[in-house]
């Protein structure tokens, strides 16, 4: 089985993209947060960006755990 979830996410100094606040289920929820975030980074960019995880056996998967540890810094 596979899950959508999406991440508010911040453009950084050097141009890479940073993962705040928590994984939501749709890109509606997360969509709500972006103007407060702009705000409290500064007026710096953002974004909403998805992720698809596979589920097997009711555990995300090792692919997709090291998928959010490596892009979103969240450990799965």
């Amino acid at each position: 089985m596979k899950r959508t979830i999406f991440f508010t996410m911040v453009s950084l100094q050097d141009g890479k993209w940073t993962r705040v606040g928590n994984a939501y289920n749709s890109r509606k929820q997360a969509q709500s947060w972006l103007s407060f975030v702009k705000s409290f980074w500064g007026g710096r960019s953002v974004k909403v960006s998805q992720c698809t995880v596979k589920i097997e056996n009711g555990q995300v998967c090792e692919k997709s755990k090291l998928l959010l540890l490596q892009k979103y810094n969240l450990d799965a």
